[in-house]
């Protein structure tokens, strides 16, 4: 009767002998009824599990087992400190007979927009304010608790022939073709359109702008970058307030309308439109191509001359002048007569 185990060895459950052997193998050495050595209770060696025995007989226990913190790189074996945020303070053990983990890992929990690493990942409000929109920055501002989510990316490709748009499942920016008006950059065209193509581009129209605002004062034209420009000028225009078919007759002249600050002025000068009355000044003033009609004789003159040829020579002739050596007066609407009876009479009353 040997016990193998009192010299630090145990009984090797293959061939029965007594071997310097570790770990939970070893058995105590028996004798069998014929005087052989018998190992009856030596144990096979087995797959590692996580329970704190040496299960494959390597001398080492639990060796198999590790924990590695949420984000990180390196393993722990079971004894480690772990757990970092909500979770600090903890220990590597066994969680089940398959697998290890930190003895405060049921302290983690949702993350909260508090300043806090409240799913105990090594970061601070990653994900609290998460709303499920990949085209949004998820924004936490710790001190008042609050969540906001902006914009993200604009998504504008500059192309006028696009719809531009955020995929919210994935994030990604996306251009559709814009099939309708576009503009080319060219301000001096009109009915730009969009042509799909690899490339959506934008077509320019046929027909061209129009920039003339109908004002005589300003000169028009077209900036490719500005469109229509209207720059005051200094361009007269004739004019007359009466009647046109008056212009030229008699007195009657146009005048002349002037533009100032891009803006015609409201004052013909130098016009002469039909005067009311005759002046009586040897001029058609009422433009009706008749001069000093209607006017009454100022004065008379009676005096004679030397008769005509056809009277006989050396004879004398009564004249009479009225309104003396120049028109004067004013229309009155009537116009004098002097009657050949009349001047008969006074010529015999003169004598020859």
């Amino acid at each position: 009767d040997a016990d193998c185990t009192s010299q630090g060895e145990g009984c090797d459950p293959v061939d029965g002998l007594c071997k310097t052997l570790v770990g939970a193998c070893p058995g105590k050495a028996t004798c069998g009824a014929k005087g052989e050595l018998l190992c009856v209770d030596a144990k096979k060696a087995a797959v590692e599990s996580c329970n704190g025995v040496d299960d494959n007989c390597d001398g080492k226990v639990d060796e198999a087992f590790t924990w590695t913190e949420p984000g990180g790189t390196t393993p722990k074996g079971i004894g480690a400190s772990c757990g970092q945020g909500l979770c600090a303070g903890g220990k590597v053990g066994c969680e089940t007979l398959l697998k290890a983990s930190c003895t405060t890992a049921d302290k983690a929990g949702k993350e909260q927009c508090d300043g806090k690493d409240n799913d105990c990942d090594g970061q601070t409000d990653d994900g609290a304010c998460e709303d499920g929109d990949e085209c949004t920055l998820d924004q936490c501002d710790a001190a008042s608790g609050k969540c906001t989510n902006p914009p993200g990316a604009t998504c504008d490709d500059n192309n006028p022939c696009t719809t531009d748009s955020c995929n919210t499942a994935t994030g990604k920016c996306e251009a559709k073709f814009y099939a309708g008006s576009c503009d080319d950059g060219d301000a001096c065209t009109v009915g730009d359109t969009c042509k799909d193509g690899a490339v959506p581009t934008c077509e320019s129209g046929a027909q061209a702008k129009k920039c003339d605002d109908d004002n005589v004062c300003t000169d028009d034209s077209c900036d490719k970058a500005k469109g229509c420009v209207n720059l005051a000028n200094a361009v007269t225009q004739s004019c007359f307030e009466g009647d046109k078919q008056l212009i030229g007759v008699g007195e009657c002249v146009v005048g002349v309308r002037y533009c100032k600050a891009g803006k015609l002025g409201s004052e013909c000068v130098g016009q002469v439109v039909p005067a009311n009355n005759e002046a009586c000044d040897a001029k058609d003033n009422d433009c009706d191509g008749n001069t000093d009609e209607g006017c009454d004789a100022a004065g008379a003159t009676v005096g004679t001359s030397t008769v005509s040829a056809s009277t006989g020579a050396g004879s004398k002739q009564v004249y009479l002048h009225i309104g003396g050596d120049g028109p004067s007066g004013s229309a009155k609407g009537t116009k004098s007569s002097v009657w050949s009876g009349f001047v008969a009479w006074l010529s015999g009353a003169l004598g020859k």
